[in-house]
């Protein structure tokens, strides 16, 4: 269990993942993002994205769509909650 102490969020360590993974590791990680919910760091995924997928000069893999809409889903939805009482 100690490894579950220093474990980080998913939106916190696939921007780690993401800046060090080489060519063929971008697509399994795309895999991945591309059929997770994520709910927040999205500025610092996307970024992070762009600038690998850009050095290694390949496709997006949809992820960037993907990421804009659970972006938008995610302020959306903190819009639409009640406020507790």
């Amino acid at each position: 269990m100690s490894g579950f102490l220093f474990s980080q969020p998913f939106e916190d360590s696939i921007v780690e993942s993401i800046s060090t993974a080489d060519r063929a590791e971008l697509e399994c990680l795309a895999r991945l993002i591309t059929r997770t919910r994520i709910t927040r760091n999205h500025d610092a995924i996307l970024a992070a994205w762009i600038t690998r997928t850009r050095f290694f000069s390949v496709s997006d893999l949809g992820v960037t769509d993907h990421i804009v809409r659970q972006r938008s889903y995610t302020e959306q939805s903190s819009l639409t909650r009640q406020p507790e009482r």
